[in-house]
């Protein structure tokens, strides 16, 4: 999902869209001024990943579309193999940072929960 960020001309409001253009048709909630105007001060850029050997898969992954693919691939082979559906996905990195620990996700919320935080959810 990508999202562009937008500015009222009048009172210098700052909006988010995940409409592209370089109006968008939205009255200001602040002036009430009829159309906000793109701004291109805050642009943030997807950095593409960078070709790398991945242990997950076994081989030199290309991009991220590549490594989805590859995911797809292997969990459809495992699925065969074990006769258990398994879809891998890639793992947010912001969700990986929370404190899963190597005890695993469950033995984690477990504790999160018992010291008041919410527990992680990935989906």
């Amino acid at each position: 999902m990508t999202v562009y960020g937008y500015r009222c001309p009048q009172c210098r409001q700052t909006y988010t869209s995940e409409v592209r253009g370089d109006r968008l048709d939205v009255v200001c909630h602040v002036c009430v001024h009829p159309r906000l105007h793109r701004d291109y001060s805050g642009i943030a850029v997807n950095r593409p990943m960078a070709e790398h050997w991945n242990s997950t898969v076994n081989m030199p992954i290309r991009s991220e579309a590549h490594f989805r693919e590859e995911l797809k691939v292997l969990s459809e082979a495992n699925s065969l193999y074990t006769g258990v559906e398994q879809r891998l996905e890639i793992l947010d990195p912001e969700q990986a940072k929370q404190g899963v620990t190597e005890e695993g996700l469950d033995a984690t919320n477990r504790v999160r929960v018992a010291s008041g935080r919410p527990p992680i959810k990935l989906y």
